[in-house]
């Protein structure tokens, strides 16, 4: 994968009464503490807020993709903290938010039991195109089907129990539905599409069931990974269905390519580019700042593919990340 400049793209649908919010939100995005690229889709035909995002979500070419309406205001720490808790959960990260001033907490666990959080959130753009992105049909709670068709995929969250985001006065069809308390009636509604196959956060991502993965052998169509996740448990694949064996704390085993395009918080290939392992994430975090211009800093030769833009001397982040 190229290195890009970015590791976040914002994607916002403007319909025809938010033109005037372009401006405000464009500023909103420059001004975060990581940089961040823009796509801004015009949905002049009013063919919806789930149509739009999905041209947005199309041309994203980052690691993540946050989905944030023109109407509506993040911190300009948003990109940068929920980075970082994605590099402790490696999960989706969403936070709490603040709407008509007052705070308000997310669930610790979203969608179940009638629980939701805000469709801003930090996801890994590979999971969002996986699982085809917003239903287009919906007349509204798009937003609600995505986030349950992710969990139900076994595409898990993690709350970040600060308030970066803050719904706009504008808002239209969901603040009308939260409003009427129309909410929890949706989410049901929704939740009966996927059958019960929205898993407790406990279990997210987890199977006892399916085809075990012999160990250490190599199969045609597999590759060799570092196991990304802490502990030792065994975890099954989500493209393939083969559950695979126990292992963990950066192990390495074969695993079929289609289960490592998705699940790149898991399994990272032994020869990959820098971005994706989580190491790189954290050492590009280094940088509260663009770097002067034509400045760059050297990536040392165990991690070719480019350079970081970083304050920090990037062969001491990385080598301090390496020995852990």
């Amino acid at each position: 994968m190229e290195r890009t400049t970015s590791l976040v793209t914002m994607v916002t649908p403007v319909s025809s009464y938010h033109r005037d919010q372009v401006a405000r939100i464009s500023k909103v995005v420059a001004a975060q503490t990581v940089p961040c690229q823009h796509i801004i889709i015009h949905d002049d035909d009013g063919r919806g807020a789930g149509y739009a995002r999905n041209q947005g979500l199309a041309q994203v070419d980052t690691r993540f993709v946050v989905f944030l309406d023109a109407d509506d205001d993040i911190a300009p720490d948003f990109a940068e903290k929920t980075l970082r808790a994605y590099i402790q959960h490696r999960r989706i990260i969403y936070t709490d938010w603040y709407i008509d001033g007052k705070r308000t907490e997310a669930p610790e666990c979203a969608w179940v039991n009638s629980t939701w959080h805000v469709v801003t959130a930090l996801i890994p753009t590979a999971w969002a195109k996986a699982v085809n992105g917003f239903d287009e049909t919906l007349p509204a709670g798009e937003d609600t089907d995505f986030f349950m068709k992710l969990a139900a995929a076994g595409y898990c969250a993690k709350r970040l129990p600060e308030p970066l985001f803050t719904y706009g006065s504008n808002g239209q069809r969901s603040k009308r539905m939260l409003m009427a308390g129309l909410k929890d009636t949706f989410i049901a509604k929704i939740a009966n599409r996927y059958g019960g196959k929205v898993s407790d956060c406990n279990t997210c991502g987890a199977n006892p069931d399916g085809e075990m993965m012999p160990a250490n052998e190599q199969l045609e169509g597999t590759s060799l990974v570092k196991v990304l996740w802490g502990g030792n448990r065994r975890e099954r694949g989500r493209a393939t269905g083969v559950m695979y064996p126990r292992t963990g704390n950066g192990a390495t085993m074969y695993v079929y390519e289609a289960d490592i395009d998705m699940s790149p918080e898991w399994f990272a290939r032994v020869d990959d580019k820098p971005f994706d392992d989580v190491r790189d994430i954290a050492a590009w975090l280094m940088q509260t700042e663009r770097a002067p211009d034509g400045v760059v800093y050297a990536v040392p030769t165990q991690y070719p593919g480019g350079n970081i833009p970083v304050k920090a001397d990037v062969s001491k982040v990385l080598a301090k990340a390496k020995r852990r």
